[in-house]
C-alpha cells in the first residue's frame, strides 16, 4: 500500500486520477450509510414512509454538526500538504497536534447537544408527532456516530494532504460492510437480535463509525509513526491555532451556513407531509450520490494544490485545476441524465409507494440540471481549499442558499402569502405573484431554486479564480 505520493513531480492526470479514484470510492461509500438505512427502512411491512422520512430528516442536523469537523478538515489538508511540498515533517506534526486539541473542544461540545438538544430542534422543525421520538432515538446514535467521524477526519485530511487516498478508501469500505451487515439483524430482529426497527439502523451505523476510528488508529501507528505528534504539539499555540482557525472558520462557516440553509429547508419540506418528506429524502441520496465523483476529484485537486503552490509550482498547480475540471464536467453530464431518465426506477428500489416514487421522481428530473453546475463549483472548492483560501467558499455558499435557494423556496411555496395581507400593496402582489408560479405543484418550489442558486454560484467563483489570488497561499510562512 501506498503510503504517500509526491504530488510535485510526474503526470498530472496520472497524480488526479490515482488520488481521486480512492476519494470517489469513499465518497460513495459514505453516502452508502444513508442509502444503507432507507432500503432496509423502506421494506419495512409497516410505517416505512415514517421511517424513511426519518433519515431524511436526520441528513440536515449532521450536516449541520459535521461542518466544524469539515473545516478542520480543510485546514489540516490545506497546511498538511503545504508542508509536505516544502518538505517540512516537523511542521506537519505540530498542525496535526494543534488540530487534535481544537477538535477535542468541539467534540465535548457535540456530547452535550446530541443529548440534551435533539429534542428541541426536532419540535423547532415542526417534525410530525408520529416519528418524532423514533426520530430523536435515531438522530441522537447517528450524532454519536458523528463524535467517531470528526475523529476519523483528521486522520483522513492528513492522508490525503501526504498524498494516501487508499487507506482512508480502505477504512470506509470495510465500515460500510459491517453496517450493511447488522442493518437488516438489528433493524428486524434476524439471527435472535430483537427487532429495533429505526432504533436498530442507528446502532449499526454508529457500531461501523466506531470501527472506522479504530483502524485510522491503526493506519497511523502502523504506517505514519513518523507524522506522530510529540506531547509539546498538543499544548496550544496560538499563533498556530490562529493559523489553522484562519483557514478552518470560513470553510465550517460556509458549510454551517449551508447546513443551517438545509435545516430551514427541511422545515419547508415538513411542511408538505410524510409523502413529499421521504420522496426528498430519497432523491436527496441520489443527488449526493451523483456528486460524489466532482466532490473526490475536487478533494484529491486540494492535495494537488497544495503541494505545488508549497513547492512554489503554481503553473503545475493551474494545469491541475483544468484537468479536474474536464474529468468533473464529463462524469456529471453522465450522472445528471441517469437520474433525469431513471428517476422513477432508482426511487422505486427504496420503496414501493406509486405517491413517493412519483414525487422523487420529479425531484430528480428538476435536480439533474442544478447537479450539472456542481461539477464546477467543487472544482473551484478544491483550488481555494488547497490554496487555504476559504473565505470564497463561505461567501459564495452564503449567496447561493441564503440570498437566493431559500428566498425563492418560500416566496413560490405560497408561505408568505398569509403573512403578507398587511404588507404594503406592492409586496403583497409580489408574493401572490410569486406563490402563482407553482400553485398546482408548490411542493416544487423545494427544488426549482437550486438550478438558481448554482449558477450564481459558479459565477462568482469564476470571477474569484481568475483574480488569482489564490496563487499565493494563505497565512504563508
Amino acid at each position: 500500500m501506498t503510503q504517500s505520493r509526491d504530488l510535485t513531480s510526474g503526470s498530472l492526470l496520472w497524480n488526479l486520477v490515482a488520488m481521486s479514484v480512492p476519494i470517489m470510492l469513499s465518497n460513495f461509500i459514505q453516502v452508502v450509510y444513508n442509502l444503507t438505512d432507507t432500503y432496509f427502512l423502506g421494506q419495512m411491512s409497516d410505517k416505512a414512509t415514517e421511517a424513511v422520512a426519518i433519515t431524511g430528516l436526520a441528513f440536515p442536523l449532521i450536516f449541520l454538526f459535521a461542518s466544524f469537523g469539515q473545516g478542520l478538515a480543510v485546514a489540516t489538508t490545506a497546511l498538511v500538504s503545504r508542508y509536505k511540498g516544502q518538505g517540512r515533517p516537523e511542521k506537519i506534526k505540530h498542525v496535526l497536534g494543534q488540530t487534535w486539541f481544537l477538535n477535542l473542544i468541539f467534540l465535548s461540545f457535540l456530547v452535550l447537544v446530541t443529548v440534551f438538544g435533539i429534542r428541541p430542534m426536532l419540535d423547532l422543525l415542526q417534525t410530525p408527532a408520529a416519528i418524532v421520538e423514533n426520530a430523536q432515538t435515531y438522530i441522537q446514535l447517528i450524532m454519536f456516530g458523528v463524535v467517531m467521524m470528526f475523529i476519523f477526519f483528521i486522520y483522513q485530511s492528513f492522508a490525503v494532504a501526504i498524498g494516501d487516498t487508499i487507506s482512508p478508501m480502505v477504512i470506509n469500505v470495510i465500515s460500510v460492510l459491517i453496517n450493511v451487515f447488522l442493518d437488516p439483524i438489528l433493524i428486524y430482529g434476524l439471527a435472535g437480535a430483537p427487532a429495533m426497527g429505526v432504533r436498530g439502523a442507528g446502532t449499526a451505523t454508529l457500531l461501523a463509525r466506531i470501527f472506522t476510528v479504530a483502524m485510522a488508529g491503526y493506519y497511523m501507528f502502523r504506517r505514519y509513526r513518523d507524522f506522530i505528534p510529540e506531547l509539546a504539539d498538543f499544548f496550544p499555540n496560538f499563533t498556530s491555532i490562529r493559523k489553522i482557525l484562519g483557514i478552518a472558520i470560513p470553510s465550517s462557516m460556509a458549510q454551517t451556513t449551508t447546513s443551517l440553509g438545509f435545516v430551514v429547508m427541511q422545515g419547508l419540506v415538513n411542511s408538505f407531509g410524510t409523502a413529499v418528506m421521504s420522496a426528498h429524502a430519497i432523491g436527496t441520496r441520489f443527488v449526493n450520490f451523483i456528486m460524489m465523483p466532482p466532490m473526490g476529484i475536487s478533494n484529491a485537486l486540494a492535495g494537488i494544490i497544495g503541494q505545488n503552490l508549497g513547492a512554489k509550482k503554481p503553473d503545475r498547480a493551474i494545469k491541475s485545476f483544468h484537468i479536474s475540471l474536464g474529468l468533473s464536467m464529463a462524469i456529471m453530464t453522465t450522472g445528471s441524465l441517469l437520474i433525469y431518465f431513471q428517476g422513477d426506477r432508482l426511487s422505486s428500489l427504496f420503496i414501493n409507494d406509486p405517491e413517493v416514487i412519483g414525487l422523487a421522481n420529479e425531484m430528480l428530473k428538476i435536480n439533474s440540471i442544478a447537479v450539472w453546475f456542481f461539477g464546477f463549483l467543487f472544482m473551484f472548492w478544491g483550488v481555494f481549499n488547497g490554496s487555504g483560501h476559504t473565505r470564497p467558499v463561505m461567501v459564495a455558499d452564503i449567496l447561493r442558499l441564503w440570498l437566493i435557494r431559500l428566498p425563492m423556496a418560500y416566496l413560490l411555496s405560497g408561505y408568505f402569502c398569509s403573512m403578507a395581507q398587511d404588507w404594503p400593496n406592492f409586496l403583497r402582489r409580489f408574493v401572490e405573484w410569486s406563490a402563482s408560479i407553482l400553485k398546482d405543484m408548490p411542493y416544487t418550489s423545494l427544488w426549482w431554486p437550486m438550478i438558481f442558486s448554482n449558477v450564481s454560484a459558479v459565477l462568482m467563483a469564476t470571477w474569484i479564480y481568475r483574480r488569482k489570488t489564490w496563487l499565493k497561499p494563505k497565512e504563508e510562512d
